[in-house]
């Protein structure tokens, strides 16, 4: 008779989250919370409005190419003569090993004239690039797509970019009136570009490792790094709802309180399998 074979538990790791050990406010408990849940927290970490914002950005985008009328913005990246279907995660994804899967979904993935591809991600915020706080999460969320296109034998990919949509700041009477219509009001994006260099193999290796060791903690760290705001929030949401959930009572809790909360609360159903029990 066959020897049953272990089951391998793969760490799905989403090219967002790859860099956050660069991050100089880096966390090793959420850290292991991210990983633990496919890259998400229990609570939105950013008001819904900015991928709002990102995904209307991309309509624009998608139609310039349709038209043949390029925002003059892009010219820095090559002679782009194609906006590709961008894949979903599920079919843009490769195994690092035999333990990792990495995956993503980029925002935009260009064709130039000379066959090679250029990966962009919109980001509506002000272009400040290196000076970002969150520049090496981006660089490392950019390198990860690169890694999955050129795996999955996409091309070549000779740019990366950052493509920001920055808030015009009115300066003036006029500015201002033109920006009343008939139902409301238009506000003026800037477009800047913001080019970035990858990761070297040595440096996304190394982030490979980091998140291999995280994922591999036999239990998820108690404290978190001091003064974390994300693991704040965890310990408010879990001090409310983990007692009722390890009660079973998961579902008068979700007719007695906000919508809201009742869906983060069905999300730590999930999440609280990761601490021990007390």
């Amino acid at each position: 008779m066959a020897k049953k074979q272990p089951v391998i538990d793969k760490l799905v790791l989403p090219a967002k989250k790859l860099g956050l050990p660069l991050m100089p406010d880096y966390c090793e408990r959420c850290h292991y919370i991210v990983l633990h849940m496919h890259g998400q927290f229990p609570f939105a970490p950013f008001p819904s409005i900015f991928s709002v914002i990102d995904s209307n950005t991309k309509k624009i985008f998608d139609w310039c190419f349709r038209e043949g009328d390029l925002h003059s913005a892009l010219a820095c990246l090559g002679n782009l003569t194609e906006n590709l279907v961008v894949p979903t995660y599920q079919t843009f994804q490769v195994d690092v090993g035999d333990d990792m899967v990495l995956r993503g979904s980029p925002d935009a993935i260009f064709k130039r004239d000379d066959g090679s591809l250029v990966i962009a991600d919109y980001k509506c915020a002000q272009a400040r690039g290196e000076y970002d706080p969150l520049f090496p999460v981006y660089r490392a969320q950019l390198s990860a797509y690169k890694y999955l296109a050129e795996a999955l034998e996409w091309g070549t990919v000779a740019k990366m970019a950052l493509i920001y949509t920055e808030p015009f700041v009115m300066q003036t009477a006029a500015q201002v009136a033109a920006c009343k219509t008939k139902d409301g009001i238009k506000l003026d994006l800037r477009v800047k570009v913001v080019e970035v260099e990858p990761l070297t193999d040595d440096e996304m290796n190394g982030l490979f490792d980091v998140a291999r060791k995280i994922y591999g903690l036999p239990v998820c760290p108690l404290q978190g790094r001091p003064g974390c705001r994300s693991c704040v929030q965890v310990d408010n949401l879990l001090d409310m709802v983990l007692p009722q959930i390890r009660a079973g009572a998961s579902e008068s809790l979700r007719d007695s309180i906000r919508y809201d909360v009742a869906m983060a609360a069905s999300r730590i159903g999930a999440y609280a399998r990761l601490f021990p029990s007390g």
